[in-house]
């Protein structure tokens, strides 16, 4: 989001003139600088962690604006099977010292797997922890949690490691 929020305040002023009450919006940016969420796996970067407040209290500006009965919310995507922004080859990347970035293996490698886990872990506390300006805890803005956008196993030789990773990803966050 950088320094300015005007753009996000304006597509969720849009966004919710259009009726919607749940927007999906992707809860990673991994790379190797800037302002990504995540630059070492399984951390919260700060400068991407001041980005996710901003759009935080950007959220709660709007809900008070319009509808504080009836807020909008988030929805929460952890990862992208894709490779933009980062996702699982960013995960397979550092997980071997840059010798594979192939996203199917995401899904058995455990140290991608840890580093995922440790990522969601941080980034779910810091929405049970953070509040808005007005005292509105981030937690009460999140609908509901997307373990990835788009999983799939592109080779189509092993779909049940997909599966086994669904399930063992959504016991996770339980």
């Amino acid at each position: 989001m950088g320094q300015d929020k005007s753009m996000v305040v304006q597509t969720l002023d849009d966004v919710h003139n259009m009726g919607f009450s749940v927007i999906r919006m992707w809860a990673f940016n991994d790379g190797d600088s800037g302002r990504m969420l995540q630059i070492t796996p399984g951390e919260l970067n700060p400068e991407g962690r001041e980005d996710l407040d901003k759009l935080f209290q950007a959220l709660d500006d709007v809900n008070v604006k319009y509808s504080p009965k009836a807020p909008m919310r988030f929805m929460m995507t952890f990862t992208n099977h894709l490779k933009d922004y980062g996702g699982h080859k960013w995960y397979m990347r550092k997980a071997t010292n840059n010798q594979n970035d192939n996203a199917d293996d995401f899904y058995t490698n455990d140290k991608a797997q840890g580093a995922y886990k440790s990522y969601v872990t941080n980034l779910i506390n810091h929405c049970k922890t953070g509040k808005t300006r007005r005292g509105t805890p981030y937690f009460d803005l999140i609908h509901s949690w997307d373990i990835c956008n788009e999983p799939r196993n592109a080779s189509h030789q092993k779909p049940k490691d997909v599966t086994a990773w669904i399930a063992k990803a959504a016991e996770a966050i339980k």
